[in-house]
Parts: C-alpha cells; structure tokens; sequence
C-alpha cells in the first residue's frame, strides 16, 4: 500500500465552501455554495450574527 500526505477532512466534494470563525471562538462551515449565497451568508454573520440566512 501507497500512502499519500493529506491535508484535507473530506470535505473537498463540497466546494465553494465558507469557514468563518467567530470572534467567540465558533466555527462555523457551509458547503455547496454559491456566491450569491456566501454574500448572504458573510452580511448575516457579521451583521445580525445569524448562523442561518
């Protein structure tokens, strides 16, 4: 067997991604987005602090 370095938790399938991490130390990660969305998304976050559009 062949072993490959990996940097990658899987998640790769799900691209465009949006990572944010709050300023309380929470993670927060969408997957399968599109621009329109990640606009949405970063407004929400940094605005109205909604982990959910």
């Amino acid at each position: 067997m062949q072993m490959f370095p990996w940097s990658g938790y899987g998640t790769d399938v799900m691209e465009p991604q949006v990572d944010i991490l709050m300023p309380d130390g929470v993670r927060v990660f969408y997957g399968n987005v599109e621009p329109s969305e990640a606009q949405e998304i970063v407004l929400n976050m940094s605005t109205k602090g909604k982990t959910s559009p």
